[in-house]
């Protein structure tokens, strides 16, 4: 058992005689428990990450027009 960004994580261990299958069994034992998880009204969380590029010159041309930081579209080049 350990600590996650946004969980507590758990391992299962499993054993089986069957060493040709069991990758088989390792998918239905994996879906076993994501069924179970969620039929108990439960989700496994995920950490959600922001990335932005720096220094990319078309990147900061658009995000100039969508702030406001961009030219003024009715004001007129004299």
């Amino acid at each position: 058992m350990g600590y996650g960004d946004s969980s507590i994580n758990f391992e299962l261990r499993a054993w089986t005689d069957q060493f040709g299958h069991s990758a088989l069994i390792r998918s239905e034992l994996a879906s076993a428990v994501y069924d179970a998880v969620y039929a108990a009204g439960m989700s496994f969380p995920f950490p959600q990450r922001e990335v932005r590029v720096l220094g990319d010159s078309k990147a900061e041309k658009d995000d100039g027009s969508r702030s406001g930081r961009g030219k003024d579209p009715v004001q007129e080049d004299n």
